[in-house]
C-alpha cells in the first residue's frame, strides 16, 4: 500500500508526495486492456458500427480519486455494451479473450483492427488501426520516490491514457463516413517468443496467407499515417496509430504510383521509413536469395537506365543540388556526379556505376523499366558505394554499420536499411572477411543491430573485425561496378549458395556467436486472424 503525504501550495491547492508506490504486472495488463477496449468501442460509435443503444456514455477521468468538476479533468467515451448481439459480444471476446490471453503470456506484439469495402476481396484494407505492443523489463513491483512533487506511475498512466483518447476521438471524429457494406476483422502479429502452434480462442493462424494490404498512393503516405500517443503502463507500452482512405478523392485513389502494404509494417516501430519514394516492404531475407533475386532481376534490366544526355561537371560538391535515386542528397568525395536529361535531378556516378563520360544518361525513375524493385536497386546502390569507398580509401576503414551508413550519405541506418543487406551480400561474396577475433589485417566492426548474415545466419550485435578482400575477388568487384550487371554476366552457382573451393576464408572461428539457426531466420512471422469477417 502506499504512503503518501500531503501538503498545501500557495493556491491551497493539495499536492500528494509518494513515497513508494507497488504497480504489479497485473495492474499493467489491465491497464492496457481497458485502454484497448475504451479505444476500439469509441472507433466502433464514431465510424457508426451499432446504433446507439448498443453503447453506454462514461467519463474517464485523469485522477479517478480527485474529480473536480472542471471539463478539463475529463472526457466522454462510449463504451460497447455486452450482450447486444452476436457480432458486438465477438468484438468483446477478441479482446476480453484472445488479445488477454496473448498479452498475458506475453506472445502479444500487435494488434490489427481493420476495415474492408472489399466483399471479393477482404484482404483489401481501406481503414486500419494498429496497437502496438512492447514489454517493459522492471526490476520489481514496487517503485520509490523520493519528497519532489511527482505523480505516481497509476498517475502517469491515467494521463498518458486521457490524451491518447483526446486524440484518438477527434482524429476519428475527422474521418469520412463509411459505406453501409464494410467489412470489419482482426489480426494479432505475434512476437519471437511465441510457440508455433499457439493460436487465442476465436483466432486461425493466417501466417502463410494472403497479407492483408492497404493501397496508398506514394506521394501521401506520409500524410494518411496517424499516431495517437503511447501510454506506458510501467510493465507494458501500449502505442496507437490509424490510417484510412475515408477522407481521399476519387482522383487520388487512383494514381499511378501506389504502393500495397500490410499495415503491420506500416506502422511497425523497427522499421523506420521516412522516404515517400521507398517501396515499404524493408528487405531482410537470407542472404543467398538476396543475391540471387538481385542477380536475376538485374539481368532483364533494360539499357534504357542510361539512356540520357547531359552531364554535370565532376567538381559538383553542392549537395543542395544532389538528388540520387539512392536517396541520399550528399555530395561524396568517393563519387562525381551525373544529371539526368529528363528529370535534370543530379545523381551520383558510382550508384549507376558510370566511371566515364556518357553522353545519354537516365536514373532510374525516369526510366520506362520498373521491373527490377526499388529496394534491389537500393542494395545495389549500396554496395557499389561501399566498394568505391573501399578501393579509394584505406582497407578497414570503416568502423560499425552506422558508420557505414554514413559512408554511403545518410546520418542513420534508419534512413537506409538496405546498407545492411548490403553488408551482408559482400560478406557472402567473400569480399568483406568477417571474423569474432583480432586477425591479421583485420580490424575492429561494431554490429548495432540485427540484420547481418555471416554463412547465411544472423548475427548478435556486439564487436567483431573485418577486413575488405580484393585478393581472388576482382571478378566479383567488377561485376558490382559494371554499368551493365545483370545483363551480361551469367548467374553463377557461387553467388548462390557457399563455394567449397573459394578460396576466400570469410569466418574461420568454430566458435562464432550466431543469433538464430538459419531455417529459424527464413521462418515467416507468425500471425493469426479472427475466424469470424463481421459484416456490420
Amino acid at each position: 500500500m502506499s504512503k503518501t503525504t500531503t501538503t498545501t501550495t500557495k493556491e491551497n491547492q493539495p499536492i500528494r508526495r509518494r513515497v513508494s508506490e507497488r504497480f504489479t504486472n497485473a495492474q499493467s495488463e489491465k491497464s492496457v486492456l481497458d485502454l484497448l477496449e475504451m479505444s476500439i468501442s469509441c472507433i466502433f460509435f464514431l465510424r457508426g458500427f451499432f446504433n446507439d443503444s448498443f453503447f453506454k456514455e462514461d467519463k474517464f477521468y485523469i485522477d479517478k480519486h480527485e474529480i473536480s468538476k472542471s471539463k478539463r479533468d475529463f472526457i466522454r467515451i462510449k463504451m460497447l455494451n455486452s450482450n447486444m448481439s452476436p457480432e458486438s459480444d465477438t468484438i468483446l471476446n477478441w479482446i476480453r479473450i484472445s488479445v488477454a490471453d496473448a498479452l498475458q503470456k506475453k506472445y502479444l506484439k500487435a494488434i490489427d483492427l481493420s476495415i474492408s469495402l472489399d466483399e471479393k476481396d477482404t484482404t483489401n484494407v481501406s481503414e486500419s488501426y494498429i496497437f502496438n505492443v512492447n514489454y517493459n523489463e522492471s526490476s520489481g513491483e514496487t517503485i520509490s520516490f523520493n519528497d519532489e512533487l511527482i505523480l505516481s506511475p497509476s498517475e502517469l498512466t491515467r494521463m498518458s491514457i486521457f490524451k491518447l483518447m483526446k486524440k484518438l476521438i477527434l482524429l476519428t471524429q475527422s474521418l469520412s463516413p463509411l459505406p453501409t457494406q464494410r467489412y470489419l476483422f482482426m489480426r494479432i502479429l505475434f512476437n519471437d517468443t511465441c510457440p508455433k502452434n499457439y493460436n487465442p480462442e476465436y483466432f486461425s493462424d493466417c501466417s502463410e496467407e494472403k497479407s492483408s494490404c492497404i493501397k496508398i498512393p506514394i506521394s501521401l503516405v506520409d500524410d494518411l499515417k496517424t499516431t495517437c500517443g503511447e501510454v506506458n503502463s510501467v510493465h507494458h507500452t501500449l502505442s496507437t496509430h490509424f490510417i484510412s482512405l475515408s477522407t481521399l478523392e476519387h482522383e487520388d485513389l487512383h494514381k499511378k504510383e501506389m504502393i500495397e502494404i500490410d499495415p503491420f509494417d506500416l506502422f511497425n516501430e523497427e522499421k523506420i521509413i521516412k522516404e515517400k519514394e521507398a517501396e515499404m516492404a524493408v528487405i531482410n531475407t537470407q542472404v543467398s536469395q538476396v543475391t540471387k533475386d538481385l542477380y536475376d532481376m538485374l539481368k532483364n534490366f533494360n539499357n534504357e537506365i542510361h539512356d540520357g544526355e547531359t552531364q554535370v561537371a565532376d567538381s559538383c560538391q553542392n549537395e543542395t543540388l544532389i538528388k540520387c535515386t539512392c536517396q541520399s542528397n550528399k555530395y561524396l568525395p568517393y563519387s562525381s556526379t551525373i544529371q539526368c536529361s529528363s528529370c535534370l535531378n543530379i545523381m551520383h556516378k558510382t550508384c549507376y556505376a558510370i566511371n566515364t563520360d556518357v553522353q545519354k544518361f537516365k536514373c532510374y525513375n525516369c526510366s520506362k523499366d520498373k521491373s527490377i524493385p526499388i529496394n534491389d536497386m537500393y542494395i545495389l546502390f549500396s554496395i557499389r558505394k561501399l566498394l568505391s569507398y573501399f578501393q579509394e580509401k584505406a582497407k578497414n576503414s570503416i568502423k560499425s554499420i552506422t558508420d557505414a551508413a554514413n559512408i554511403i550519405g545518410f546520418d542513420n541506418v534508419s534512413d537506409m536499411p538496405a546498407v545492411v543487406d548490403a553488408i551482408s551480400v559482400l560478406i557472402f561474396e567473400g569480399i568483406i572477411s568477417f571474423k569474432t577475433q583480432k586477425s591479421f589485417n583485420h580490424s575492429a566492426f561494431n554490429v548495432e543491430m540485427k540484420g547481418i548474415l555471416v554463412e547465411n545466419k544472423q548475427i548478435k550485435p556486439g564487436k567483431y573485425f573485418i577486413s575488405f578482400v580484393t585478393k581472388n575477388n576482382k571478378e566479383k568487384i567488377n561485376q558490382f561496378l559494371d554499368p551493365s550487371f545483370g545483363k551480361v554476366h551469367e548467374i553463377m552457382d557461387s553467388l548462390v549458395v557457399g563455394d567449397d573451393n573459394n578460396e576466400t576464408t570469410v569466418v574461420e572461428d568454430d566458435n562464432f556467436d550466431y543469433d538464430v539457426p538459419l531455417n529459424e531466420f527464413k521462418k515467416k512471422r507468425k500471425i493469426a486472424k479472427s475466424i469470424d469477417i463481421l459484416n456490420i
